[in-house]
């Protein structure tokens, strides 16, 4: 996988880690976006490795699992919303085998060894779900939170909880802009983070309240579990895996933050630059939530 930077240091080498980092314009050519939404993330092969790395990182190392809900062996039918590059769909897939796993995702090209029981679907969660009522045994969502505008997450939360069936459950994964132990060059990160999030109606930091949507939905059994990932080289593989994610992830808004928020390539590229070395210094902490309820019985 390509990343933005090595998290090895080597011996001899004085570079600060993350100086791989290209600051000349024309090395670092613009990424691609979905037209027609408010998804500040990139939508291209760049991004696909980052959650593909980010999936891994995930699955074992923060929440040593796929899931959390108490999901049972009995499900004939897993929805994944925005599948992304669809691995934990596939995981899902092998992991029950009998089971029919769809990957709804705006856009999706389909890996050359996709899992038999794995079927792609095309949709936009904002539009609604083209689903019937009651179709899934669990319904999955993770990371959208960089997709969905504030107004829009009742809406969301209802159509996920519409395409759940009596007695089954939804769950939802994200991470926002909630960081402890900053220094000043984080802080200017997710001072822009919610800058930019806020010209288009997201706010990050709604991640919390992700088990109070739940209920308010009138989902029973409502559980919220918030995890610490520590990020840097002081945080040991955990925190040098998250590192390595965050950086990405950091590093792949450069076009958008500077022209949405009028920024100087230099100045995001020497904040960007700094953010290693500042994790390991101040001790940053990161929080990734997870939340899941069951839906009334009939």
């Amino acid at each position: 996988m390509r990343f933005f930077f090595n998290l090895t240091r080597k011996k001899g080498n004085s570079q600060p880690v993350g100086s791989e980092l290209q600051s000349k314009e024309q090395s670092v050519p613009e990424r691609r976006h979905l037209e027609g939404t408010p998804y500040v993330l990139p939508k291209d092969e760049q991004e696909k490795e980052r959650i593909d790395f980010q999936h891994h990182f995930l699955r074992h190392y923060v929440i040593k699992g796929l899931y959390l809900a108490p999901i049972g062996q009995q499900v004939l039918d897993i929805l994944d919303v925005g599948t992304g590059s669809g691995m934990w769909a596939y995981d899902m897939a092998k992991l029950f085998p009998a089971a029919r796993i769809v990957g709804l995702d705006k856009e999706f090209t389909p890996r050359a060894a996709a899992p038999s029981n794995f079927k792609p679907a095309l949709g936009n969660i904002l539009e609604g779900l083209p689903f019937a009522d009651n179709s899934f045994d669990f319904v999955h969502q993770r990371l959208l939170v960089a997709a969905i505008p504030v107004q829009h997450w009742p809406i969301v939360i209802y159509e996920l909880v519409r395409v759940t069936r009596p007695g089954r459950y939804v769950e939802l994964g994200e991470t926002g802009f909630i960081f402890h132990n900053v220094g000043p060059s984080m802080q200017r990160f997710i001072d822009w983070g919610e800058a930019a999030s806020t010209a288009v109606g997201i706010d990050l930091k709604i991640v919390a309240r992700l088990g109070d949507f739940l209920k308010d939905a009138g989902l029973e059994y409502v559980q919220q579990h918030t995890f610490s990932i520590k990020i840097g080289h002081w945080g040991g593989k955990m925190g040098e895996m998250a590192a390595k994610n965050g950086y990405a992830g950091f590093a792949s808004l450069r076009d958008l933050y500077v022209s949405r928020l009028r920024l100087s390539l230099s100045e995001f590229d020497q904040t960007l630059q700094a953010l290693p070395a500042e994790w390991d210094r101040y001790h940053t902490v990161g929080e990734f939530y997870v939340a899941y309820g069951q839906k009334a019985r009939r």
